[in-house]
């Protein structure tokens, strides 16, 4: 059984223009993705055997930005969620007992919802108060069929 994740947060802000009038950008994202696979080893008295792979792989993100310039603000949000299936197949040569080098070839098929929110809102310079001047959402997906590039490495055994 193999399992593989991987997470990624960034954050940045930036202001930019002079300080009469002050433009800033913020924006930050997360993301995180599990793929699951049962790896096969059929039995072979010979130093090569072959590997097979499959199972389950999902995915979710969420990213925002925001702009402000003068008394605009400006807003956007950004969400996925993914799932399909992956396999694997390869191939692993012991040139020595607890030592092989192996190389693997990977297919997945997946399919993705995205959201996209954009929202502007201008302050009234006289209450302070944020008044929405627009929202417009966005729905899209999408299947993929995808591949991953051949993988070569070595493993230790012990």
């Amino acid at each position: 059984f193999g399992l593989t994740a991987l997470g990624d947060v960034a954050e940045s802000n930036q202001n930019q223009g002079p300080a009469s009038t002050p433009n800033s950008s913020r924006s930050n994202g997360q993301s995180i993705s599990v793929n699951a696979q049962y790896l096969l080893y059929p039995y072979s008295t010979s130093s090569v055997i072959f590997v097979f792979g499959f199972g389950p792989q999902l995915g979710v993100s969420r990213s925002t930005s925001s702009f402000q310039a003068s008394q605009n603000l400006s807003k956007n949000t950004n969400t996925s969620f993914s799932g399909g299936m992956s396999g694997s197949w390869g191939a692993e040569w012991f040139f020595k007992p607890g030592l092989s080098l192996l190389a693997e070839y990977g297919v997945s098929m997946s399919y993705s919802r995205y959201k996209s929110t954009r929202t502007t809102e201008s302050v009234d310079t006289f209450g302070g108060i944020n008044i929405l001047v627009s929202e417009r959402n966005s729905v899209s997906s999408r299947t993929r069929f995808g591949h991953s590039a051949l993988k070569f490495g070595v493993s230790f055994y012990f």
